[in-house]
């Protein structure tokens, strides 16, 4: 199972047709970019987080700039070998409230990972490129 955040206090959702209540988060992506600064922010620095709740529903919560760099530089200087990166981050978006309180479970899992380079180059899958060739 990989790591994700049970939530103390499950939400519930009142209006029909009601899903399930939340009970957990996992981590779905991870964007880091120290070069491009985000409109409008004046400094670079943009991270883009997604996490996705028990039932599907996915949340994206974006730095930028300072706080950006921030986060960045704090987990360039974790220590993995005690605490992986996804619990990291679930306990940072816990902590600064993006997240409900909760204890992480599970075991580290695969995460995706988008490193920003300049100049910017999408891949694409062999199917994409022989649609495109086509």
């Amino acid at each position: 199972m990989a790591e994700e955040l049970v939530i103390t206090d499950p939400i519930v959702h009142p209006d029909p047709p009601a899903p399930p209540p939340t009970t957990k988060y996992r981590v779905v992506s991870f964007t880091a970019d120290v070069e491009t600064p985000p409109m409008p922010a004046p400094a670079p620095g943009l991270l883009v987080i997604k996490v996705r709740d028990n039932n599907g529903i996915a949340l994206t919560v974006q730095y930028v700039g300072d706080q950006a760099m921030q986060f960045i530089k704090y987990m360039n200087t974790a220590n993995f070998s005690t605490v992986s990166l996804q619990k990291r981050i679930l306990q940072k978006l816990s902590n600064e409230g993006y997240l409900p309180p909760g204890t992480v479970t599970g075991v580290p899992d695969a995460v995706i990972l988008e490193v920003s380079d300049a100049p910017e180059k999408r891949l694409q899958s062999k199917d994409d490129q022989s649609e495109h060739s086509a």
